[in-house]
């Protein structure tokens, strides 16, 4: 397939860069069209003649409801992919209008039986993808002789920008005042760890420490990309349960699943695998063999170009 892309190409961090370079890498060719720079009458002569047009919202000034109509008349589908929480948060409010969500597929993680009747509701074809990891940064880096970080986490923090999540505040300051210096925190506003830099920070860290958004902690069926960047990169990580997620991983065998909100449950998990390596690492292997056959973006715009291509 000839594929235009939507999204910000800046940083090689960036995961509209991995998802490019995975759809070439699975045999399609990609033209990269960056959100910001170009004008919009320059745009759609660039989407012509492609068989797809795709879509990775950073910013959406560039694309307009009046450009997905062109290209439903010129028979170009198009689609969505987003790897974060929509529904339940305030930006909620985004659904009625922004031309992300009024693409002909619309494909999030966000897979909520109540998410799915917003979705209905407001007429968006939605489908639930999972997030993934970029297969070449699914790696182990090479160890030294043992690990240097005992507990960590990477991610916001105390500022951490969803309101409707305290718990994010609340876990990083359970972990700074019951490890003391034996934890470390990296991502902003500390020091964001991106690239080689952070699969060499998981594979030189005892334990890594999950989070991610679950509204009211019955959100079911959505997490965050962290658990798959962090097995994916040779991390052993104590994520919280969510309904799914056993889907994607075995407990006790792949990774450790402690029960949100509770933290005596999680400093009992972390306590224990502090102390025991040999269990530590087998599980941290064996995480990372699981992603790096099913949790990659390979599988994840396999099965989303399916969907597209099997409805034409």
């Amino acid at each position: 397939m000839k594929i235009a892309y939507v999204g910000n190409f800046t940083q090689r961090h960036c995961t509209e860069v991995h998802v490019a370079a995975t759809l070439e890498q699975l045999g399609h060719t990609v033209t990269r069209i960056q959100e910001k720079p170009m004008q919009g009458n320059t745009f759609m002569e660039t989407v012509k003649g492609h068989d797809l047009f795709l879509f990775t919202r950073t910013d959406s000034s560039l694309v307009t409801l009046e450009h997905l109509a062109e290209m439903r008349k010129l028979g170009i589908p198009s689609a969505s992919y987003h790897l974060d929480l929509y529904v339940g948060l305030k930006r909620e409010d985004g659904l009625d209008s922004d031309p992300f969500w009024r693409t002909d597929f619309v494909f999030s993680p966000d897979g909520d039986a109540n998410s799915a009747e917003v979705f209905k509701r407001k007429g968006i074809n939605h489908h639930w993808i999972r997030p993934g990891v970029y297969k070449n940064e699914c790696y182990l880096a090479k160890l030294p002789s043992a690990p240097q970080h005992d507990v960590v986490f990477v991610g916001g923090g105390v500022q951490y920008g969803h309101s409707e999540w305290p718990y994010r505040r609340q876990l990083v300051e359970f972990l700074a005042a019951t490890y003391g210096d034996r934890y470390e925190k990296f991502g902003w506003p500390e020091a964001t760890i991106r690239n080689e830099a952070l699969n060499e920070l998981y594979s030189n860290t005892k334990v890594v420490v999950g989070d991610s958004v679950c509204i009211g902690f019955t959100h079911e069926k959505y997490w965050s990309d962290r658990i798959f960047e962090t097995t994916g990169r040779g991390g052993f990580i104590i994520h919280p349960y969510i309904k799914g997620l056993e889907e994607c991983f075995v407990d006790g065998k792949e990774v450790v699943f402690y029960q949100y909100g509770s933290f005596s449950d999680l400093k009992q998990k972390i306590d224990y695998y502090l102390t025991h390596d040999d269990e530590r690492e087998a599980i941290r292997l064996a995480g990372h063999e699981r992603t790096k056959r099913d949790h990659t973006y390979h599988n994840r715009l396999t099965e989303m170009l399916s969907i597209v291509q099997g409805a034409a």
